[in-house]
This record gives structure tokens, sequence and C-alpha cells, in this order.
């Protein structure tokens, strides 16, 4: 996704990433990493993630990446 400007808000905001809650018929829910799951930018590595954020994440590798370009 494009930004508008040169700092978005993911690149500056300080947030952190939790455990996706587990719901009634996941104990271990998960959510599809958007970075991960992005052919287009990399190759197609994992899929799912333990963790939540605003946005399906993997936090290694995955949460960094989203954060660093300015055009992901």
């Amino acid at each position: 996704r494009p930004t508008i400007g040169d700092n978005p808000i993911r690149s500056t905001a300080r947030h952190f990433p939790s455990l996706v809650p587990p719901t009634a018929t996941e104990k271990i829910a998960r959510r599809s990493c958007i970075v991960g799951s992005h052919t287009s930018r990399r190759e197609k590595k994992r899929t799912d993630t333990r963790y939540q954020y605003d946005v399906g994440l993997c936090v290694i590798d995955c949460f960094e990446n989203y954060h660093t370009p300015k055009h992901f």
C-alpha cells in the first residue's frame, strides 16, 4: 500500500504486537500475515501468525519489514 507523506504513522507510532486471543473454536488463534502472504513483494514464506496488530504480522522479519519501507 502506498504511503501518504514522508513519515507514515506505521513508521513513527509506538505500538507493539500482542497474541491473538483464543476463540471458541481455536485454542491457538492465528491471522494471516500481510507481509508473508504478499507475493509481489517477496517469495511467499509464511501465511499465518499468532500475533495481532492492526494487520496480521509475523513478529520476526515481517513486523520490521512492514514498518521499514515507505511503500509497503
